[in-house]
């Protein structure tokens, strides 16, 4: 039986196989037993020492992520809601009133239904990592603002 071969297909613009790419040595076995000569010993020299182009500027190791914008620094954090969420108020809560915001508002921000964020704020639901980035985001606060206690 006949070792098999290691081929990688590569699809097409349309999504079908368009291309094989196997190794050199399975590649020499095909020519073989289709009866076709290997290449010369001097072109089998020229591929071993083949070193492929460095890749174009900006891919790879050269790249490098741009620098993100500068951001405004935080208004300090009004005291009427710091005594609030120091009482135990829920922080989605009172950031969204200090916002002047409805629920329907806010879960609209963040494509969420309005139950939603009754359940967040009355705390029948602990939203996730996720859901409190949105909600920061929505409501123009840091992360850990909005993180219920």
């Amino acid at each position: 039986m006949a070792d098999p071969l290691h081929v990688q297909f590569l699809a097409g613009s349309d999504g079908c196989p368009a291309f094989a790419v196997l190794p050199v040595a399975d590649y020499y076995r095909l020519l073989e037993g289709a009866g076709l000569p290997p290449p010369a010993p001097t072109e089998r020299a020229a591929y071993r020492s083949f070193e492929p182009p460095p890749p174009p500027h900006g891919f790879g190791a050269e790249f490098e992520m741009p620098a993100p914008p500068p951001q405004p620094p935080r208004l300090p954090v009004p005291e009427t809601v710091k005594v609030r969420v120091e009482d135990g108020e829920n922080p989605i809560l009172v950031w969204r009133e200090e916002r002047g915001l409805t629920r329907e508002a806010l879960a609209g921000f963040i494509g969420f239904q309005e139950d939603d964020i009754e359940a967040f704020e009355t705390g029948a639901v602990t939203p996730s990592v996720e859901i409190c980035q949105m909600l920061a985001m929505a409501l123009d606060v840091d992360f850990e603002d909005v993180i219920p206690i």
